[in-house]
């Protein structure tokens, strides 16, 4: 039998592992709250009973909060329900001390509550690149995200949205382009597949070829773990972002995660050493195009952002690049406190050794 200071112990956890979207918690406070307020029957201790449910539950207040629900696979949200982190046990723990005289809903209120705080960082990281503006220093954005308890689990992010931000910036100043084409002398496999070069190829005209801008796309918004594909772009190559040292079972997990024949990584400037050593050791450093620290990224935002060379214009398109990615990213949301008037939550006084 678990007891509350080991459920809650398990809890914080979960909450400290948690980023911004809160999926985990906040199923939680929605399988207490419901088992409270009796609008699912269900019980604590059969997982059975609110395991799949529970995924909608949480779904409708995320949406709500958020914007999004989770889009990770079943298998990884389940483990919610592990026994190294929250499992029936626990959640029952949770459920007696959550219903108990005195304090009813506390647990619920304490998870929302400590949601509520991660937003406020939020805000505050957004609030440094509007004021910042082309002003903005990369390296002290971040900082923050290092900084804030709140935000730290999300610095790959951080990272992620600054690469993608500077890198279409520099393609767009560039003017990139592209140029496809086939072969114009096979007449009878143009004649024979005139549809598939207009409609799949987008080819059209008689000149056999079509000029389009070089693009980057990140791979998209995910809780995801450190790996795999970060940006992809329609030129040839990957991007993977790197926020941690590159042990070899990564390097390897980094390299057969992507398709593409040529990959870019991007590192902390202490990391591009062991990194090079890492990938040459286990044969893999033939698929790196190459590798940019943040050095690089910090001067090149520099360079744009200074308006000497480039204008101010370009600066501009630089820095609300990165606030759209930002806000892409993560949730902004004028719901929360609505929401915690509606539920009772800012009226509910934490027992002692849950304060926040």
């Amino acid at each position: 039998m678990t007891n509350i200071a080991q459920a809650k112990a398990q809890l914080d956890k979960i909450l400290r592992k948690s980023r911004v979207h809160f999926y985990k918690p906040l199923q939680i406070a929605e399988i207490l709250h419901r088992h409270r307020t009796k609008s699912a029957k269900f019980s604590l201790d059969d997982l059975n009973s609110y395991r799949t449910r529970s995924k909608s539950w949480r779904d409708e207040i995320s949406k709500r909060l958020v914007g999004r629900s989770s889009t990770s696979s079943a298998r990884f949200q389940d483990n919610l329900f592990e026994p190294n982190a929250c499992p029936p046990a626990a959640i029952e723990a949770l459920g007696k001390f959550n219903e108990k005289k005195g304090q009813i809903g506390a647990v619920e209120a304490y998870i929302y509550l400590m949601m509520r705080n991660k937003f406020n960082d939020i805000v505050e990281a957004r609030n440094f690149l509007l004021v910042k503006g082309t002003k903005l220093n990369i390296e002290g954005f971040i900082n923050l995200f290092e900084r804030k308890p709140g935000l730290k689990r999300s610095v790959d992010k951080a990272y992620e949205i600054c690469v993608y931000a500077l890198f279409a910036a520099i393609v767009k100043l560039l003017k990139v382009e592209l140029t496809m084409r086939y072969d114009s002398s096979n007449k009878q496999a143009i004649a024979d597949f005139k549809e598939f070069i207009s409609s799949v190829l987008g080819i059209n005209g008689s000149d056999g070829e079509i000029h389009f801008p070089a693009q980057l796309h990140r791979v998209g918004v995910t809780n995801a773990a450190d790996r795999g594909l970060d940006m992809f772009t329609n030129f040839g190559i990957a991007v993977q972002i790197k926020h941690m040292s590159l042990t070899e079972e990564l390097a390897e997990d980094v390299i057969d995660s992507v398709t593409a024949n040529d990959i870019v990584i991007v590192c902390k400037d202490a990391e591009e050493k062991i990194i090079k050593n890492v990938l040459s050791q286990v044969g893999l450093d033939q698929r790196i195009r190459g590798i940019i620290t943040f050095k690089d990224l910090k001067r090149w935002y520099d360079i744009i952002l200074s308006e000497q060379k480039y204008g101010a214009e370009t600066a501009r398109n630089l820095t609300q690049s990165l606030i759209q990615s930002f806000e892409d990213e993560f949730p902004a949301t004028d719901q929360m406190l609505p929401f915690m008037k509606e539920r009772g939550y800012d009226k509910i006084k934490l027992p002692k050794g849950w304060e926040i």
